[in-house]
């Protein structure tokens, strides 16, 4: 949360698939890990994590991806 802008790649190879703008507040504090705004960006980048995993999983590695899902449904119910 540090970060003014993350660039967000697709899996190999490797391209820009989002820049998020991280247009938060400065001087930034742990406080801003439980604000909206932070939950919201949170949420797009394990969006595009997940998608990206599929992809990378989607040669047979169902366990796998299972594994991941699971961890961003955790991850969503938590905030």
């Amino acid at each position: 949360f540090l970060s003014d802008e993350i660039v967000f790649l697709t899996s190999a190879p490797a391209s820009v698939k989002r820049v998020i703008a991280v247009d938060l507040p400065r001087p930034r504090s742990l406080k801003m890990l439980s604000t909206p705004r932070f939950a919201e960006i949170q949420g797009q980048i394990l969006e595009d994590l997940l998608e990206e995993a599929r992809k990378s999983f989607a040669d047979g590695m169902a366990n796998a991806a299972e594994l991941v899902e699971a961890f961003g449904q955790v991850t969503r119910d938590r905030s």
